[in-house]
């Protein structure tokens, strides 16, 4: 038999998106899996490349409808907490973990991943889908993919991604859910984390006051860094963990133990 890599390809006519923009052409590319190239693993997350949900499908119809789709985030992402800024922290954070653990990761499908992992929160968009904001986000993501035309089985990496994204959830079934899984605990972390749960106060429900918000830091500074999957995400983890301890104890030395907040 023979088994050696097939390369299969389609090509799409022009039509206009949503996004007002005419796509030319867009070239979308699976790879058999042949038997030289070792599966990846999240397990063994320094093996091979995954061949399954196809790495490279970026390129510049790609990256042209990531960049519409970005502005459009920059516009709706005004969330002080889930917003924009979140989001290309996020993003900066995973692709930093993904050079230190020397993984291969699309850029693109990490890019949105990121982008849209969090959309169903903001404003525009969560009174559309349901109550889980997991959900509405993946809702969301799809529709605008679809109608960017983005290949569909990179889309399918692109949702997995954002299912599996919150800490706690389950593990996802690629490197790029794994990078944002722990780029968005690791966002909950040091003094970035410790702004956001205080920009918390009086917009979550959990986070009624100064004295839940500095409650809720304490239980993010304790479970975040046990729930991280690569090394390098721990690593930066206790980096922020000490952060976070010196405010802690600054804080508790002007409150009389945190009686006084």
């Amino acid at each position: 038999m023979d088994t050696a890599p097939i390369v299969r390809g389609h090509r799409r006519p022009a039509r206009r998106s949503p996004l007002d923009h005419i796509r030319e052409f867009t070239y979308c590319f699976e790879v058999s899996r042949p038997a030289v190239i070792a599966e990846r693993s999240l397990a063994e997350p320094r093996v091979g490349w995954r061949w399954d949900s196809v790495c490279w499908y970026t390129g510049g119809p790609m990256r042209v409808i990531v960049e519409e789709i970005e502005a459009l985030v920059s516009r709706a992402g005004t969330h002080p907490i889930w917003g924009y800024a979140h989001c290309l922290r996020v993003h900066a954070l995973a692709e930093e973990l993904a050079r230190e653990e020397r993984l291969d990761y699309d850029v693109e499908i990490l890019r949105l991943s990121a982008l849209l992992h969090d959309i169903g929160l903001y404003r525009a968009y969560s009174l559309r889908e349901g109550a889980d904001h997991t959900r509405r986000s993946m809702a969301v993501a799809t529709r605008m993919l679809r109608d960017g035309d983005f290949p569909p089985q990179a889309t399918r990496v692109v949702l997995d991604a954002i299912e599996h994204h919150a800490p706690g959830a389950s593990s996802g079934r690629s490197a790029e859910a794994a990078l944002l899984k722990d780029a968005v605990a690791l966002d909950y972390l040091g003094t970035v984390g410790l702004g956001r749960v205080f920009a918390m106060v009086g917009l979550e429900e959990d986070v009624p006051d100064l004295s839940a918000a500095v409650r809720h830091a304490m239980s993010l500074r304790r479970t975040i860094p046990d729930l991280l999957h690569f090394d390098a995400s721990r690593a930066r983890a206790r980096e922020r963990v000490f952060e976070m301890d010196r405010f802690f104890e600054s804080l508790e030395n002007a409150t009389a133990n945190l009686k006084l907040l």
